[in-house]
């Protein structure tokens, strides 16, 4: 019997998806309910990189099976990022305010970023 880890995937910050496998070669009309202790690990964090990851499958056993593990994949994917400029204004005659200012959003927070930060 194989059993394979998922492939899955996130975007990069979002809490890791739940990971699932699936399992081939079962005979006499056996299912999954014969196998016991699975367990499926990634390294990945909410914080790791954009990237691949491996997911494992292990310790499984099965009374009648000899069991081969196959790993899957959590592909983390960029999160998306917008950057908006804020609005200003002025007096006709004066001088332009300071252009240099805009408010970044991302999944996890709003920044407001003044000149000094956006060169």
């Amino acid at each position: 019997m194989t059993i394979s880890a998922d492939d899955k995937s996130k975007v990069y910050g979002a809490a890791n998806p739940a990971l699932s496998a699936n399992y081939s070669g079962f005979v006499n009309g056996d299912s999954s309910d014969v196998v016991s202790g699975l367990t499926l690990a990634t390294p990945a964090t909410a914080g790791s990189g954009v990237g691949s990851y491996a997911i494992t499958p292990a310790d499984a056993t099965a009374a009648n099976y000899d069991i081969t593990f196959s790993p899957g994949t959590l592909t983390i994917t960029q999160a998306p990022l917008t950057i908006v400029a804020d609005n200003k204004s002025r007096i006709y005659g004066s001088a332009n305010p300071p252009s240099r200012q805009a408010t970044v959003v991302s999944l996890t927070r709003t920044m407001h970023r003044s000149s000094a930060a956006c060169p």
